[in-house]
């Protein structure tokens, strides 16, 4: 874009070189960038950001949704990813090159296999780079339709517990289409300890006396499902029950030894070596809007989900991959 070579540009990203005027100028061009920002000091680079999550540090991960800056607190993966940039009042002081942060692709959701696939993705060539940011489906969904995400995970239910992803979809979208993309059918249930020493066989005997429960944050899906099977079967939950707020944290909590069973997907009871009773199966959504199909992050994302080497990882996981890839509602448009 610049129209000088790889070694010179590496020289003068790292400090061997100065730039011509002329190169500096095309330079600050490419990147979207000023010469001052780019040349005053190293790291010098910030961006206003009208949209930041709250978070218990400044680390942030910063990328453009929709044509504006946005930056996102790491949450849960605060010592597992870098940071992108660091919070200085109303802007961020980026720790990348604009140009860089550009490249992020937000996935936002609850499933941990989000993870594998973004680094599956990240580990290979092509544009964009991967960024799994976990939350629920609700704030995915919400994250998604305000333009502070570019892709969400959804596996929502409604009052009976059928599936409900594309009606919340259709209730919360507005000028934006959006299409649905199935990652997989995933089994929600109970994650109990190896071996499963409390005989726990159904919703019931969570409330069995001695029985340590951690359970997940008010409103999530498979506390709702226990929670419906408990009160089908005439029991209640245990007061006491921990509370945490993601899948990873109940089967996490389980295999340190502090709890006895949470309700939980199977993933997880696969990935921390613990027992698993189904209640039931859901499917698992990809929410994109339908006009970032075709941009090249998006088409690779997409290649990567359906291939042989993705489906046959999600199903180690415990996934149904029979669907993955499928486009199971379409808003506004067609493929």
């Amino acid at each position: 874009m610049v129209g000088v070579s790889r070694q010179a540009l590496s020289a003068i990203e790292a400090g061997r070189a100065g730039p011509s005027v002329d190169v500096a100028l095309r330079i600050a061009a490419a990147l979207g960038s000023t010469v001052e920002s780019l040349f005053s000091e190293e790291n010098s680079w910030s961006v206003p950001i009208e949209v930041g999550a709250a978070g218990p540090t400044r680390r942030r991960v910063v990328g453009q949704c929709r044509g504006r800056w946005v930056a996102h607190a790491l949450g849960e993966r605060e010592h597992e990813l870098a940071g992108d940039g660091l919070v200085e009042g109303k802007s961020i002081k980026l720790l990348r090159t604009p140009a860089a942060a550009r490249e992020n692709v937000f996935i936002m959701g609850c499933a941990p296999t989000l993870g594998v696939v973004s680094d599956r993705l990240n580990a290979e060539r092509g544009p964009g780079r991967f960024v799994w940011l976990a939350h629920r489906s609700h704030v995915a969904l919400d994250a998604l339709c305000t333009g502070e995400t570019h892709i969400a995970g959804l596996h929502l239910t409604d009052e009976k517990g059928r599936e409900a992803n594309t009606a919340h979809v259709r209730r919360r979208q507005s000028a934006m289409p959006i299409t649905l993309i199935t990652l997989g059918h995933w089994e929600v249930g109970l994650v109990v300890r190896k071996g499963n020493p409390r005989r726990i066989r159904r919703a019931s005997d969570v409330a069995s006396r001695g029985t340590r429960l951690v359970t997940r944050e008010k409103g999530a899906s498979p506390r709702r499902i226990l929670e419906r099977r408990m009160r089908a079967e005439g029991s209640r939950p245990p007061t006491a029950a921990a509370t945490v707020t993601g899948h990873r944290d109940v089967a996490r909590v389980i295999a340190a030894g502090a709890a006895d069973v949470g309700p939980a997907v199977r993933d997880v009871a696969i990935s921390f070596g613990l027992d698993f009773i189904p209640f039931g199966e859901e499917r698992y959504d990809l929410a994109l809007p339908t006009d970032a199909l075709g941009a090249p992050e998006m088409r690779r994302f997409l290649d990567v989900l359906t291939s042989a080497r993705a489906r046959a990882e999600l199903s180690a996981l415990g996934y149904d991959v029979r669907e993955t890839g499928n486009a199971v509602a379409l808003h506004g448009g067609g493929l």
